[in-house]
């Protein structure tokens, strides 16, 4: 997936993400998040799915939590808590919002790795030059940031090893930190905008653009079956295809030819970096 063109990456990753967000279904959302788990893991050995899986639970455990304890809707009172009713659906429909951010999370994070910079300024740039470019700089700059607190928290530890004291000396040493973190970024900043003015950036309005990118054969048979696989999964959402509602009764996970299909259309969907990493890695065999 890596190789193919951007229109292509992009129309996978749109079609990733919107079905989990529009489709609250506990059969299609857990279909979606097992999938992309194994998606993630190809991609990049999981090296970001294990980076952010933290913070991806606690935000679907916190989506989990806070509906009970807000939404009393339902007829299946479970317990009571401080004199407010929490519902078996009220629970239920928290769980699906928790697996629907789940699956967008993941989605977002396989794409991450196949939509890097130079892609979305070949999809974005002509249409919003400064804006896709402004966008990109404040995307490359939270990993940077990140990545140089760690180097000034460990020069910091080696520095001030022999205090130990309170709350009062963590807040001062976190602020150096944060001084010598903004400094630092600031004095990075000052020299790109120096490399861009010697190079001529903002001298002429009209700017030419070169990328790399070939729309080939593969690319626009990719690019139709994701259209009619979407076009696909959308009519059989219309026409009554894995309906699932929780409110004000929670029905019964019905099961017939329509959902089969669905959840097959878009299990085929999400695997399609599957098989073409399987592909690209059984040439690179038979090459061998």
């Amino acid at each position: 997936m890596k190789q193919r063109h951007p229109i292509t990456c992009l129309l996978y990753l749109a079609g990733t993400a919107a079905v989990p967000m529009l489709w609250l279904h506990p059969v299609v959302l857990a279909e979606s998040v097992i999938l992309l788990v194994l998606v993630n893991g190809l991609l990049d050995g999981g090296r970001q799915m294990k980076r952010n899986l933290g913070m991806m639970l606690i935000l679907a455990a916190m989506f989990l939590l806070i509906n009970p304890l807000f939404s009393h809707r339902g007829r299946i009172v479970l317990f009571t808590l401080w004199e407010n009713p929490v519902t078996l659906e009220s629970v239920v429909y928290g769980g699906l919002l928790a697996l629907s951010l789940l699956s967008v999370l993941l989605a977002f994070l396989a794409g991450n790795v196949y939509l890097d910079a130079d892609k979305w300024m070949y999809l974005f740039s002509r249409a919003a030059q400064k804006t896709t470019f402004a966008l990109l700089l404040c995307m490359r700059e939270i990993p940077v940031l990140r990545q140089r607190a760690r180097q000034l928290h460990a020069v910091h530890r080696l520095k001030y090893k022999e205090e130990r004291g309170g709350l009062r000396r963590r807040i001062s040493r976190g602020a150096r930190e944060l001084g010598a973190l903004v400094s630092w970024s600031l004095e990075d900043a000052l020299l790109a905008a120096q490399s861009m003015r010697a190079r001529g950036y903002g001298l002429h309005r009209k700017r030419t653009f070169y990328f790399p990118y070939r729309f080939r054969r593969e690319d626009a048979l990719l690019c139709g079956f994701f259209v009619l696989t979407g076009a696909a999964l959308l009519y059989l959402r219309l026409s009554g295809g894995l309906v699932f509602s929780v409110y004000p009764r929670m029905d019964s996970i019905l099961w017939g030819v329509k959902p089969a299909t669905a959840c097959l259309l878009y299990g085929c969907y999400l695997i399609t970096p599957v098989w073409l990493e399987l592909e690209e890695w059984q040439k690179w065999r038979c090459f061998k």
